[in-house]
């Protein structure tokens, strides 16, 4: 769990570096599929009844709060936050395995 935390600050450092520095990183919730799968099963009874259905999860996730600095248009400093999501699988699965982006958004327009 470590290395892998590791890794992804590692990787967002090299991909914020050019505009600020990495501050820090929390994970803010896991799920495996089966926990994932009564979450969504959980959620859904308290808004819908029959009437609704979902395929069943294929996978859990890992969910990060990422702390950073970043500089505006006149060289200020800033901090900024965000969240990065990922499915949680034992890789690699298949070789080269990739997956869909559900949502991009960025903050700064």
């Amino acid at each position: 769990m470590m290395r892998l935390i590791l890794i992804f600050a590692a990787g967002c450092s090299i991909c914020l570096g050019a505009r600020g520095d990495l501050i820090s990183t929390q994970i803010l919730d896991t799920r495996n599929v089966t926990n994932n799968q009564a979450y969504i099963e959980d959620e859904l009874s308290q808004v819908v009844t029959d009437q609704f259905s979902i395929d069943p999860a294929q996978y859990g996730f890992w969910l990060y709060k990422v702390t950073y600095e970043t500089v505006d248009i006149h060289g200020a400093y800033h901090l900024a936050t965000g969240t990065i999501a990922y499915p949680r699988v034992d890789w690699p699965v298949i070789a080269n395995q990739a997956f869909p982006i559900m949502s991009y958004q960025h903050g700064t327009v």
